[in-house]
């Protein structure tokens, strides 16, 4: 019987032998004494229940609840994994902190519910007390009322005695009644009047709440604007509209440079009423004016907007204002009239009597929309009629 072993192995293969135990194989059987195999992992599940079970710390329902059912899916897959999975210690962790989360709110809330019953019911009898309280101060108040009646016997002739004099002063009020009816019945008699004649003056008709717009227009700056002659603005312009006939412009003119104009009155107040025979004479006769009108107004119109004016171009500016000012409403057929009659004042005697008419001039609607020009404002044309002029305004 040959003495080498099976595989060819003899005595003196000494180099062959192997040293130590036979390895174990790798696999299900994790790591070996001899350092064979791989270490088991820690179970995500596990890590993950130990999370929520701390934060169910903040969220006590939803953080228990996934800690349990993080903890047992991490159980079962480390009971499964024969030994390649680990993780009880966290998987115990967070089952132990989910419960003693829960524990302690509910703990938290019997605390809560008991306390809040106590502090309701406390509440409730309060209310009560204030009742009993009531009811103890109203026996002396029955008392106070015997007290009185001890005193009232010894006041009660007293009393008698003062009864007896209201009845003597009762009688010297029935002489004044009859001297006071008689002055209100006078005073109310006196008032009436002045109340009745301030209302009309307080309630405006149409036609003069459009007087009064008119006005406004007129006293602003970029129009006549207000009088330098210390006059008010009732004085300085005046405004007659009256639907269907001409609307009628009483202005007082502004001084101009001096010096300013004399002479004697020329012209009647008020002024004759437009013809139209008039304005269609004139017309034929006037046209050699008008054009020698027009060829100073070409080298006049730098100085009619200086300040050195003559009171006379004056007068003319402000009147070709108010008709430019008035040239919106009688287009769009706002002020329902025949035609616009201007007239302008003037102290032309110099002395304080007043002012008085020094021009008197009618334009038709048509004329208003077109526009004059300042040179022709006083002739006609342009105007329909020029009752009256001034010679120091001419």
């Amino acid at each position: 019987m040959s003495s080498v072993p099976p595989g060819g192995w003899g005595p003196d293969d000494t180099g062959a032998v192997p040293v130590g135990p036979e390895p174990e194989p790798t696999g299900v059987g994790g790591a070996g004494s001899g350092g064979w195999g791989e270490a088991p992992r820690t179970e995500p599940f596990a890590i993950a229940a130990l999370v929520c079970a701390i934060g169910s710390i903040i969220l006590p329902i939803i953080g228990t609840i996934l800690a349990l059912v993080l903890a047992g899916r991490a159980a079962d897959s480390i009971r499964r994994s024969q030994g390649t999975r680990s993780g009880w210690n966290l998987v115990n962790a967070a089952r132990i902190i989910a419960g003693v989360v829960i524990a302690l709110w509910a703990i938290g809330l019997i605390v809560y519910v008991a306390t809040r019953n106590e502090s309701t019911s406390s509440n409730v009898a309060v209310p009560t007390q204030p009742t009993s309280s009531s009811t103890t101060t109203r026996p002396p108040s029955t008392t106070v009322t015997t007290r009185p009646l001890t005193t009232s016997t010894t006041n009660p002739p007293v009393t008698i005695t003062t009864a007896v004099q209201p009845t003597v002063t009762v009688v010297p009020p029935t002489v004044p009644p009859t001297v006071a009816p008689t002055q209100p019945t006078v005073a109310p008699t006196t008032l009436a009047p002045t109340t009745t004649t301030a209302a009309p003056t307080t309630t405006t008709s149409p036609e003069q709440g459009e007087e009064a717009k008119i006005t406004a227009k007129l006293l602003e700056p970029s129009s006549i604007g207000p009088s330098n002659r210390g006059l008010t603005d009732e004085e300085r312009v005046t405004v007659r509209y009256t639907v269907g006939q001409p609307l009628v412009i009483t202005w007082a003119i502004n001084n101009g440079s001096a010096p300013l104009p004399t002479g004697t009155p020329t012209c009647a107040s008020p002024p004759p009423p437009p013809t139209t025979t008039s304005s269609t004479t004139t017309s034929s006769t006037t046209t050699s004016s008008t054009t020698s009108s027009s060829s100073t107004s070409s080298s006049t119109t730098t100085t009619t907007l200086a300040p050195t004016n003559s009171t006379a171009l004056v007068a003319r500016n402000e009147a070709k204002k108010i008709l430019a000012t008035l040239k919106a409403d009688i287009q769009s057929g706002k002020l329902d009239v025949t035609g616009v009659q201007l007239i302008g004042t003037f102290p032309i005697e110099g002395t304080p009597v007043g002012d008085l008419d020094v021009v008197q001039s009618f334009y038709a609607n048509d004329t208003v929309i077109a526009g004059v020009q300042t040179t022709n404002v006083f002739t006609v044309p342009k105007a329909e009629d020029v009752q009256c002029l001034n010679p120091a305004f001419a």
